[in-house]
């Protein structure tokens, strides 16, 4: 009896992700700006990565926290201003 050369359902989803799977992962490796075969020649190799980390200065945080302050008094008297508009649109809507 001669075989027809049909393929099964789980044959045909095991070759699908045979394909998209590395797809994928280069795929996110790319827009992580990373390398994807490096990073795979580093898991198959056992090394570890190696991640830098940036320190910021504790003048550059006091900076941002100053800058970061102003903002939020600006916004909250903003919201306050906004508060007094709302309000004063409401009484003309009622009288």
């Amino acid at each position: 009896m001669a075989r027809t050369g049909k393929m099964t359902a789980f044959g045909r989803l095991f070759i699908a992700l045979l394909i998209l799977v590395p797809a994928a992962y280069f795929g996110a490796s790319y827009l992580n700006g990373e390398d994807g075969v490096a990073n795979l020649k580093q898991m198959i190799n056992g090394e570890e990565t190696t991640t830098t980390t940036v320190v910021l200065e504790e003048n550059n945080c006091e900076d941002r926290i100053l800058e970061l302050t102003e903002e939020k008094e600006q916004l909250e008297e903003l919201l306050k201003a906004k508060d007094r508009e709302l309000e004063a649109l409401r009484e003309q809507l009622q009288d």
